[in-house]
């Protein structure tokens, strides 16, 4: 009986041990996961940064294998998916991650109900992503030596923003007031501020809030049976010809470049090519 007793004991322990070993095993898997899916969004958007600034110090010039394109760049689309109760991101639309949100003060992957705020706070660090990845605004991306871009309008299409049917809510207003009073931990400055500076053409990136003579631009109403998406997108045109924008030539721009958050039915009518 007291050998029993022992044997029991001690199988007693051993599936204590097994148990605490894949207990463990399962928390280092969830923490690695979230680590690594981090770290390789983190990297995507660095490999997206490098290639835009790499090809803006490229020089066009013919080779054996034709003309070099100052499209070849190695930036790959944000996927974001809006919940009623979370966020999704992933680099595509089969490998999505729940994202951390600012959900009354504090980081949680799971809220009661999808807001104004929680859906502006995606959609502002989205456009935020969108500007660093384009170089800040601050370098000449597809550059256009030899007019091979002339009356051309080239984005990146930097993030898609889409809404499950089942979100409850159906329009999320309040996108402009909310980077205004927001900032973000990497700058200490307003998403607002570093959205609008100045470009190198002398254009605010973001002017959509203060668009004018464009009603489509400037409505940042987001509703959830819209697909979205942000990009950065540089306008260059010839002051003689006769096809370029006569909104454009009123502005003065030769070139601009932009940021900015559209439905995606409409992205045609601003971008001719799509550099990625």
């Amino acid at each position: 009986m007291k050998n029993i007793l022992l044997n029991r004991k001690g199988m007693e322990s051993q599936l204590l041990i097994i148990i605490l070993i894949l207990v463990s095993a399962v928390v280092i898997y969830m923490v690695l996961t979230k680590f690594i899916t981090s770290a390789n969004a983190d990297s995507e958007i660095q490999a997206c940064r490098l290639s835009v600034l790499a090809q803006s110090a490229t020089t066009l010039a013919p080779s054996a294998s034709g003309w070099k394109s100052p499209l070849d760049l190695n930036c790959n689309r944000r996927y974001i998916t809006f919940y009623d109760t979370k966020v999704e991101m992933g680099m595509s639309p089969e490998n999505m991650k729940p994202m951390n949100v600012d959900y009354n003060g504090k980081t949680v992957t799971q809220f009661a109900q999808l807001s104004d705020t929680i859906v502006d706070q995606a959609v502002a660090e989205e456009l935020r992503i969108c500007k660093y990845q384009a170089g800040d605004g601050k370098v000449d991306i597809f550059p256009n030596e030899n007019g091979i871009f002339n009356d051309q309008k080239i984005c990146l299409i930097c993030s898609e923003i889409n809404f499950k049917s089942t979100v409850q809510k159906n329009t999320f207003s309040g996108l402009v007031d909310y980077t205004k009073r927001t900032t973000y931990a990497t700058a200490g400055k307003t998403y607002y501020n570093y959205l609008t500076e100045s470009t190198i053409d002398k254009n605010s990136m973001w002017g959509q809030p203060t668009f004018p003579g464009d009603s489509a631009l400037s409505n940042l109403n987001i509703t959830k049976d819209q697909t979205y998406v942000v990009f950065a997108e540089k306008v260059s045109f010839s002051t003689l010809s006769s096809i370029a924008s006569p909104f454009w030539k009123a502005l003065g721009y030769k070139e601009s470049i932009w940021v900015g958050i559209v439905p995606s039915t409409d992205i045609t009518n601003y971008c001719d090519v799509n550099a990625n």
